[in-house]
């Protein structure tokens, strides 16, 4: 329920100072507020992008209309589409000096800067989830639904402030996952809703991925009943927090509290992870869930949102990045005894959303980081069923004994054999010695495009320089394309892959063949470093370096700086575009292939894809990182450039 308090402070009203206040809390119905306002990417072509917000009009008396089963279908409003492209450009005398301002011309994104309802959603399965966490969660909820006053950060000039819902969902299996998208996405029909995933790479774009196909489901549904065409659109946008072991995402989105620069506090804080790592989660948890809950608050009641940009002068501390998601559809061999019918067919054929996916080392590596963990995992609980029947047994020199290897094991598992050192001690134990003894990472593969036209390849020989793969036809350095450009879009909107024959770019022995839309794999590992080259593709990396090599290179590969110079060698070659085809030539059986760091299978053919009318528009992540610093501190903006410098 949206609820209206009154704001008492000693201090006059200042849109720009910031101050502590009291508010005090009333139980009456509001006319819940939302509005949209442009963030501006400046980019080389106009990307298409679904509005992703929802008003709601009436007044709400029920509180617990978001709680976990109380869910309502309402029609989804959310059917429509803004996207604008502007420039502008001014010039001013100063000081007697002439000095021209200019802005280049950018992609205006709707951004929600208002939500009704926040969504806390927690995957147990995750590693950093624990039940303090949830705990935590649930009891900063209660204290938020039923606390009397509230500190602030800014001043308000308004004296009455929209209160947002929050609600909690602890998910352990995929039935809880999906009965919360449900209540979600029901909620979203009416409400603009910030979703806060907590979990690891695999939760976050679980979530997306349930989200867009049901979303796609209630709006398909709806277009049939209507009997008219519209963009499907992503109802919601995203606050992540990151608990999981690699946390790729969390690198770029990743929605953290900010902490204080000083020396003794950056001391004190390492010093708490060291003796209380647990403890320390757990409140890093709590200032991150309490600095978001207040920014929403502050952006859900500053009347200067109205008329500017999230990413506006000295803006609060909430910036809003946009990552496209990438489709993937991987298709497993079949054995020979299987049946030839239909419905074996869609078994071995799936289609998932995620940020990044490939077969080969790196799949090579997260199955036996897996089988690691599992074996972990199993004698922990071996020991700790002995424990106990030493206990029953009455054995008095056990209980002691059994309690230290008990704690080995769970200290094995959650720290040394977790995160970035269970990921190095998997490649030095199982994964490097597996591909010098048997060269177990190889494959054969072959490596086309349907999009040509807008497919590049990056010569690392010539400074990174991007090369269209179209220019040569030769078959060793890309085969034979039609240039037919008559199905291109230049704007790269909703292309039609199948218009075009694919062009072959590549053929033959492979280590790694891994593509991603972010520029991170996890444990801080920049595999793609290209990622966001370009605001509509992906990076694909094949790579085709010796295991020793790339060992001995790990500090550049880990940065992001690795390059392959040698003039004819093409150890690692790189490409960005937006639809890839891996087929494995060789094993027959198929390879281990994963996607948002989980081992999922294995699989003969791996196609991957963007921008196409299937695939989601690219996600909104707020984030409690400060926008870019557009005017110094202590620096004025005169009037005549004010709404200038507010649209970059």
């Amino acid at each position: 329920m949206v609820r209206p308090i009154s704001v008492s402070s000693s201090s006059s009203p200042s849109s720009s100072a910031l101050f502590s206040s009291s508010v005090s809390y009333e139980n009456s119905t509001s006319t819940k507020e939302s509005t949209t306002i442009s963030s501006s990417t400046t980019t080389a072509s106009t990307i298409s992008w679904s509005s992703s917000s929802s008003l709601s009009s009436s007044s709400s008396d029920n509180k617990d209309s978001g709680m976990m089963g109380d869910t309502t279908e309402t029609k989804d409003p959310m059917d429509t589409t803004t996207t604008s492209t502007t420039s502008s450009s001014s010039s001013s005398s100063s000081l007697g000096s002439s000095t021209s301002y200019t802005t280049a011309t950018t992609t205006t994104t709707p951004v929600t800067t208002k939500f009704d309802h926040i969504s806390i959603v927690l995957n147990t399965n995750a590693r950093g989830v624990t039940e303090d966490l949830v705990q935590t969660a649930q009891q900063l909820s209660r204290d938020y639904d039923a606390a009397t006053t509230i500190s602030t950060t800014t001043t308000l000039d308004n004296q009455t402030m929209t209160i947002p819902n929050i609600q909690v969902h602890v998910t352990t299996t995929l039935q809880e996952a999906q009965q919360a998208v449900q209540q979600i996405l029901n909620i979203a029909a009416t409400q603009s809703t910030l979703v806060v995933p907590v979990g690891g790479d695999g939760t976050l774009t679980t979530l997306m991925d349930q989200l867009w196909q049901q979303q796609q489901q209630r709006q398909q549904q709806q277009q049939q009943t209507q009997k008219q065409q519209s963009t499907i659109s992503f109802p919601v946008s995203f606050a992540y927090i990151p608990m999981g072991t690699g946390n790729a995402l969390g690198s770029v989105v990743a929605c953290q509290a900010q902490q204080s620069k000083t020396g003794r506090r950056r001391k004190r804080r390492f010093l708490q992870r060291l003796l209380r790592p647990k403890q320390t989660k757990r409140d890093l948890f709590r200032q991150t869930l309490q600095q978001l809950f207040e920014q929403v608050l502050i952006l859900n009641n500053d009347d200067n949102n109205n008329n500017s940009n999230v990413n506006s002068v000295n803006h609060g501390c909430i910036d809003v990045v946009e990552l496209p998601l990438m489709q993937v559809r991987t298709v497993r061999s079949k054995n020979s005894n299987d049946d030839e019918d239909d419905e074996e067919e869609e078994e071995n054929d799936s289609v998932h959303y995620t940020f990044f996916a490939g077969v080969g080392f790196d799949s090579l590596m997260l199955q036996d980081y897996k089988d690691i963990q599992e074996w972990t995992e199993q004698k922990s609980k071996q020991k700790q069923q002995q424990h106990r029947n030493n206990i029953d047994n009455s054995k008095t020199n056990s209980k002691n004994g059994g309690g230290i290897n008990i704690n080995i094991y769970k200290f094995l598992k959650d720290t040394i054999l977790g995160g970035v050192s269970g990921y190095t001690i998997a490649l030095f134990t199982k994964t490097l010695p597996q591909c010098l003894q048997r060269q177990a990472h190889l494959m054969q593969v072959q490596v086309t495009t349907q999009t040509p036209q807008t497919t590049h390849w990056i010569d690392h020989r010539r400074g990174d320089l991007m090369r269209p793969v179209c220019y040569n036809t030769n078959t060793n350095q890309g085969g034979t394309v039609d240039n037919n450009d008559n199905n291109h879009d230049t704007n790269n909107n909703n292309i039609d892959s199948s218009a075009s024959p694919p062009l072959l770019l590549y053929r033959g022995q492979a280590g790694i063949v891994a593509a991603g839309t972010a520029p991170f794999y996890g444990g801080g590992l920049r595999l793609f470093p290209f990622a966001r080259m370009t605001p509509y593709g992906m990076h694909l990396r094949i790579g085709r370096i010796h295991p020793l090599r790339g060992t001995l290179n790990i500090p550049a590969i880990f940065a992001g700086s690795y390059r392959d110079k040698r003039p004819s060698e093409f150890g690692c070659l790189d490409f960005v575009g937006t639809d890839f085809s891996v087929q494995l030539l060789h094993p027959s059986e198929g390879y281990p292939v994963q996607h948002s760091g989980e081992s999922v299978g294995t699989c003969t053919h791996l196609h991957l894809s963007m921008n196409k009318k299937d695939t989601p528009p690219p996600i909104q992540f707020v984030t409690l990182l400060p926008p870019r610093l557009i005017v110094e501190e202590g620096e004025e903006v005169d009037d005549d450039h004010a709404t200038e410098v507010k649209g970059r």
